[in-house]
């Protein structure tokens, strides 16, 4: 059997959230309609089927996988949960949840509202190489949530309190190395623990999605039997050449959520459309990713990072326009005399600045003059700068 360490969970009750379950857990549960269909709130027949986009981040997903991220200090995700809501909403999702990595504090933002469950994607490691393998988690309670951080760092003793909490999850972006230990080997242990993959992903490369669906559909009895010879284990579920595909968004920019989704018959509230995934009555819809789609996400995320950083950027049209110019690939520095005099003009209406350098300019072009007796004068536009403080005039003609 795979290596093991000793842990508490066996003790803990089955999960609360399953219909195979009577326990309840009072701090995230909530009453009858707050579990219903967002859109069934409103007209409670106006669905056969029910969808949910399971897989996107918002702004509590703040260490981004790539290391070159990571070393510039970009938060994985800038997405407000509320703005996720309402855009989900809006893109026809029944049911609402986020799944921000190893924590649950976006989903936390936003249940005061129908239909939206608590979820995370999970940052596993095999214990042997510590490679990285994500797993989504979906419907859980604030202790489980508690009890998987603490045990994540053994994926194998993950699987087994996910299976024993009848816990609804996959393995996301299967094909996806999060760092370079991802081998076939890895690969292979993943297909004998779990029975759910993420098979449709809105953010990586369709590729991926095809060659992953792909290899799951090409596995048989033989196959399986000749990898539990090869790593020393048996499949940890029935019918293990059979696998259950899922579909999300991996939104990470506020962009995509809702264009990629899973699918399952009528349900009552997400507990019951979380059992129709768990025995695999679902389907995936939507799109896979493109290079557009990454290339979108990191323009979007690395210009928040630089709005937030440089938050100036966004209090001034004239550092404004040089932070566009600057992702627009331009000179930063290179603005024309109208553009000059519309800052100037900014500086009039709305005061308040501070630091302000005017420097080899016309005078006429700042409403200014010189005067016979030797003197300067700067114009209106400068002298009824309201609240400015600490001018410099430096060089103007």
């Amino acid at each position: 059997d795979p290596p093991r360490a000793p842990i508490a969970w066996q003790d803990l009750p089955a999960n609360p959230h399953s219909h195979h379950s009577s326990a309840r857990n009072s701090s995230t549960d909530h009453i009858r309609s707050m579990g219903e269909p967002a859109a069934r709130a409103a007209n409670p027949d106006s669905h056969t089927h029910l969808k949910a986009d399971l897989h996107l981040h918002s702004q509590f997903s703040k260490r981004a996988p790539e290391w070159f991220f990571r070393r510039a200090g970009v938060a994985d995700s800038y997405s407000d949960p509320v703005a996720l809501y309402s855009r989900l909403r809006e893109r026809g999702m029944d049911f609402i949840t986020i799944t921000d990595h190893d924590t649950i504090d976006g989903c936390l933002a936003i249940m005061d509202r129908p239909g939206v469950f608590l979820s995370e994607q999970v940052t596993a490691r095999f214990p042997d190489d510590r490679c990285i393998v994500h797993l989504l988690v979906w419907g859980i309670t604030e202790a489980q949530h508690g009890e998987i951080q603490r045990i994540r760092e053994n994926i194998f003793e993950l699987q087994k309190y996910l299976a024993f909490q009848n816990l609804a999850h996959a393995v996301a972006h299967p094909l996806y190395r999060a760092d370079d230990r991802l081998s076939l080997a890895h690969i292979e242990k993943l297909v004998l623990l779990f029975k759910h993959f993420e098979a449709l992903n809105g953010l990586r490369d369709s590729l991926l999605s095809d060659v992953t669906r792909e290899i799951l559909s090409a596995l048989n009895p033989g196959r399986i039997s000749a990898m539990e010879d090869r790593h020393g284990f048996a499949a940890t579920h029935d019918d293990p050449a059979s696998k259950v595909l899922i579909g999300g968004s991996d939104d990470h920019s506020g962009i995509s959520p809702g264009e990629t989704w899973t699918e399952t018959p009528a349900a009552s509230d997400w507990r019951e459309f979380l059992d129709h995934l768990r025995v695999g009555r679902c389907s995936t819809g939507g799109r896979a990713g493109t290079p557009l789609s990454v290339s979108h996400t990191i323009y979007n995320n690395f210009g928040q990072y630089l709005g937030e950083k440089f938050a100036v950027a966004r209090s001034t049209p004239l550092l404004a326009k040089a932070f566009s110019r600057f992702m627009e690939g331009e000179d930063p520095t290179e603005f024309s005399w109208s553009d000059k005099l519309s800052f100037v003009g900014h500086g009039i209406a709305t005061g308040g600045s501070q630091d302000i350098r005017i420097r080899d300019c016309y005078l006429e072009d700042l409403g200014g003059s010189r005067l016979n007796s030797g003197g300067t004068r700067y114009g209106n536009g400068i002298e009824v700068w309201i609240g400015a403080s600490r001018i410099t005039m430096e060089n103007n003609t």
